[in-house]
């Protein structure tokens, strides 16, 4: 190929590759347009419903006039909830229901948005992990020197029940002269949701019980117990 062969074609792959850029750029863009924010990022059912804030924000959230704001469970794809916004509304809350809940990551994502003049705009997503609540309970009691505790664990599960808490550990802590709690031994709740263990110790302590979150709900801590 001669040398005026090789510069056109250059010069043809530069076009090529400019026409790609342009046409390219704009989906680049599109997915900056929005952004959609839940806060907190962690929520605890333990009522009917809890509601979940979230707002739209972005480049051309001034511009924003409609939005289909959805959430979504983040394995399943269920549907959990979805929010209509209209003249330029740029924040909103999500209702989610004990009933329907299945604990765990869900998927906040701008389904569909305009702007005052009609152009359809993108957006990104967000998440946020909603469990139920738990209720961690401590009992204590003394014979000598030895101390026996005995903890419990419920959690919220739908209609105002509470259920036991099976399986989830625990740790058993005692409180330091320094005011500090430490932990005495780490235990795992049986099916019944408890657990009883002994501490020797001579003289009178405070003590709690920490649960750690699950699958299905988050952690607790219980009331202290001095014995």
């Amino acid at each position: 190929m001669s040398v005026s062969g090789r510069a056109a074609s250059a010069l043809a792959c530069s076009s090529i590759l400019a026409l790609a850029t342009a046409v390219a750029a704009p989906h680049a863009s599109a997915s900056t347009d929005l952004t959609v924010n839940v806060v907190p990022t962690q929520v605890v059912v333990d009522q009917a419903y809890e509601w979940v804030p979230f707002t739209i924000g972005g480049p051309a959230a001034g511009s924003l006039s409609d939005a289909i704001v959805g959430l979504e469970h983040y394995a399943t794809r269920e549907s959990v909830d979805s929010q209509f916004l209209s003249d330029g509304v740029r924040s909103g809350r999500f209702r989610i229901y004990d009933w329907q809940l299945r604990p765990g990551r869900q998927q906040a994502s701008i389904e569909l948005a305009y702007d005052t003049d009609y152009n359809e705009l993108f957006g990104g997503t967000d998440s946020v992990d909603i469990r139920f609540g738990s209720k961690t309970g401590l009992s204590t009691s003394r014979s000598g020197s030895t101390v026996t505790l005995r903890a419990t664990g419920k959690r919220y599960s739908s209609f105002g029940e509470w259920r036991s808490n099976p399986y989830t550990t625990v740790q058993f802590q005692v409180k330091l002269a320094t005011g500090k709690w430490s932990g005495v031994a780490t235990r795992t709740l049986s099916s019944a949701g408890t657990v009883t263990m002994t501490y020797r110790r001579a003289t009178a302590a405070e003590y709690r019980v920490v649960s750690s979150p699950n699958a299905a709900a988050w952690g607790s801590t219980s009331a202290v117990s001095r014995r």
